[in-house]
């Protein structure tokens, strides 16, 4: 069919629709209306004025229709009354949407005939949609009819009518509130006799139709959760010649194909939305208008009022930064840097299938087909395809889509299936487009001295831990986690069943706030359902990943320490996405307390130490002396052996170095922030003695200057970490701190001969 779709939803709005039936809390006129309503908005956000919609209301407290206007005898505008044309069949904007909503609101009246809706709705179809000849024009025609079944409805007509929509080519469609429904599982306990009777003349109606649908209202609430994928017609992005060889030196040899070029991936994008202003709020709710963007150019110019003149965008050129300069070019000069292309699509050379590195694929996909009415084109591509194919080849082509657009360079597969033969191609990168990242080899390992370890456990797994990965993995397989209609396994998680989450959400909360002020409510089952694991994947890896976590000794990260003082020590950092870190890693099972740092692991063993002291305070206090005087240690066992080596630029003794001050500046803020800055100065006390005690040692004079004291790793001040009541060192002592001198200047007994 064409791309015109023509819907006219008859809704039913009698007294009874009112009620609330089946344990619902909202009316069914509301609870069936959330079907007709996300209809009518995903008609609307396709914005195509070829879809058009119109609204006829049945047993409503007015009478608004051509038929009974135009009616002959009594008994004729009987069969008419109380039905209402809310809206021929014509485009729906907002502005039409809001008083509809007030319309269809559930009457006081309980008359009116829904076979009689439908003959109202088919003149409307036929005079929306037919051509001055009579014959059908090209639309997709639907009429749906929403009732929940009471009332009194006719059955005389019911063949005739169903042969007149067959006619025109029109699908009906006969949504009933709780309606029983075999195939769904529902059925209505207690129905009363007329609801059964009036149930079964729509079906019989819905049954003389060619298409037609049946169902109770529950289900077509349900199939809104799914998604629906846009359909978009075929996008020849060229048309023209595929070249083999240069025809215009070499016309006997060179190939020349007819063909068309199409998308077959395209991106889809979530819908855009634009800034608006709030102008009024009223009855109706808030109304939007569009805003105006504008720019205001300014330069400096001393001779300008206020040293400031204004610019218009047409007084604007352009300058492109060349380092710290900018380099002008005006846009004459710019026109010569476009490279001059001609439209072309030529092959330019062929590699074997396993000579290309799949991870040179970038972009969007397309097909290229030869044209449909060209049998010499169809049998010279066909010819290049099955050649591809065989000799396990693809072709490598430069396509320039249009007149002074860039090249690209693609690469094209064969696609041979049962009604089709292509090639289907994707970009590939340029030199300037590829990414190389150098990182440390897996097979061995450099210490800080310059010894090469070539067994560590930093290094390659060893055949049990690739084996645990290995089970694991194979535990994970998806394949035939699934079940197929027939309860046969089969994949899991198709394809066909996943959608774009941000997409479909953020479409349904538009529709939904289109037609309500109501929260958006949760996403729909089908958008989150594989968000994790199943269940069934869940257990049965349960094992191998228990297996796999003791071989590879998986252990608890600690904690980030966040903010200061003791109240704050132990807080954790929440993670975006919600995951008990500690409960995944740990799996049940809490991990033995360090309380030795190893050297080959000292800054996370540090930390962890810190955030898992004992509980009583003095036990703490002491604890963390202990902490830091292992970790001490270590500093100065690195500063010893850092000292003996050579010096060369970036050489192992440069690399210790740097690795001992590191070590200084963790203790200092692990004491900083937890608020013992005593046990750090009394450490950094006792290691400038040991760096300067000895006149000869050169080295820990320097790493004093270099490190210490150009790092600012001295003491800890009591305006630092606002401890003027109980610390000593005031700013100006932890100033004195880096002279070159082991003894501080008493400050306390020259402020006073000073006053």
């Amino acid at each position: 069919m064409a791309g015109k779709e023509a819907t006219i939803y008859i809704v039913d709005v009698g007294a009874t629709t009112a009620e609330c039936h089946s344990g619902r809390l909202e009316s069914d006129l509301d609870f069936g209306m959330r079907y007709v309503w996300d209809k009518i908005t995903e008609i609307m956000a396709s914005e195509r004025k070829s879809f058009t919609v119109g609204i006829v209301g049945f047993r409503t407290d007015e009478t608004l229709n051509e038929q009974y206007d135009q009616a002959d005898t009594y008994d004729d505008k009987e069969s008419y009354k109380n039905i209402s044309v809310f809206k021929k069949l014509e485009q729906m904007t907002m502005s039409d949407l809001q008083p509809l909503q007030q319309k269809i609101q559930a009457s006081n009246n309980s008359e009116g005939d829904a076979i009689s809706a439908v003959v109202v709705a088919i003149p409307l179809m036929e005079k929306h949609t037919m051509l001055k000849s009579g014959k059908p024009g090209k639309y997709k025609r639907k009429i749906v009819l929403l009732t929940d079944g009471q009332g009194n409805i006719s059955d005389d007509e019911v063949g005739p009518i169903a042969q007149k929509l067959n006619e025109l080519e029109i699908e009906i469609a006969i949504i009933g509130i709780d309606f029983d429904d075999d195939d769904y599982g529902f059925k209505e306990e207690d129905k009363d006799d007329n609801k059964r009777r009036n149930e079964n003349i729509l079906k019989e109606l819905a049954d003389g139709c060619t298409e037609s649908l049946f169902a109770t209202a529950a289900e077509a609430i349900e199939s809104l959760a799914k998604p629906k994928v846009k359909a978009t017609k075929p996008y020849i992005t060229y048309e023209g010649p595929l070249k083999l060889g240069n025809d215009a030196e070499y016309p006997e040899t060179a190939m020349v194909i007819d063909v068309k070029r199409y998308f077959r991936t395209k991106l889809a994008k979530a819908p855009s939305a634009r800034s608006m202003a709030i102008t009024k709020t009223d009855a109706l709710g808030s109304s939007l208008e569009d805003v105006k963007t504008s720019y205001s150019y300014e330069v400096n110019d001393p001779e300008a009022p206020g040293g400031k003149r204004s610019l218009q965008r047409e007084e604007l050129d352009k300058g492109y930064l060349y380092g710290s300069t900018v380099v002008h070019i005006n846009e004459s000069e710019l026109n010569e840097t476009v490279l001059e292309t001609t439209q072309s699509f030529e092959i330019i050379g062929f590699i074997p299938n396993d000579n290309y590195d799949r991870f040179l694929t970038m972009g969007e996909s397309c097909i290229t087909i030869a044209q449909p009415t060209n049998e010499k084109a169809v049998m010279a591509l066909s010819s290049l395809i099955h050649a591809l194919h065989e000799l396990g080849s693809y072709a490598v082509a430069r396509f320039v889509p249009k007149e002074n657009k860039p090249p690209q360079l693609l690469l094209l597969a064969p696609c041979i299936e049962p009604d089709m033969e292509a090639l289907v191609d994707i970009p590939l990168p340029f030199a300037e487009d590829v990414r190389l990242y150098r990182f440390a080899p897996l097979d061995r390992l450099f210490t800080t001295s310059g010894t090469i370890l070539k067994s560590h456990k930093y290094l390659l797994p060893s055949e049990e831990l690739t084996k645990a990965m290995g089970d694991y993995m194979d535990s994970m397989d998806l394949s035939e986690l699934g079940t197929d209609d027939d309860g046969n396994p089969t994949e899991y998680m198709m394809i066909d069943d996943l959608y774009n989450p941000h997409i479909h959400r953020l479409n349904q909360a538009i529709r939904r706030k289109a037609i309500s002020n109501e929260t958006v409510g949760e996403p729909a089952e089908i958008l989150v359902r594989y968000r994790e694991p199943p269940q069934t994947l869940k257990d049965q890896t349960k094992s191998n990943l228990a297996t796999l976590k003791r071989v590879a000794n998986v252990q608890k990260v600690p904690d980030k320490v966040v903010g200061v003082g003791k109240s704050k020590r132990r807080k954790q950092a929440t993670p975006l996405s919600n995951l008990n870190i500690n409960e995944l890693v740990a799996a049940g099972s809490e991990p033995a307390k360090r309380t030795k740092i190893d050297p080959a692991n000292v800054i996370p063993d540090f930390k962890y130490m810190l955030e898992n002291p004992p509980v009583t305070e003095e036990a703490e206090h002491a604890f963390f002396t202990t902490t830091c005087k292992q970790l001490g240690a270590i500093i100065r066992s690195t500063l010893e052996t850092s000292f003996k080596l050579p010096i060369v630029g970036g050489g192992p003794r440069e690399k210790g170095l740097d690795r001992a001050s590191e070590f200084l500046s963790i203790m200092r803020a692990g004491m900083s922030g937890l608020e013992t800055p005593t046990i750090y100065n009394d450490y950094i006390l006792g290691l400038k003695k040991w760096l300067l005690a000895d006149v000869e040692n050169v080295d820990g004079k320097q790493f004093f200057l270099d490190y210490i004291k150009r790092k600012k790793l001295g003491l800890i001040s009591a305006e630092e970490i606002d401890m003027r009541t109980f610390l000593e060192v005031s700013a100006a002592k932890a100033e004195d701190f880096y002279r070159l001198t082991l003894e501080l200047p008493d400050r306390t007994v020259k402020a006073e001969e000073d006053s």
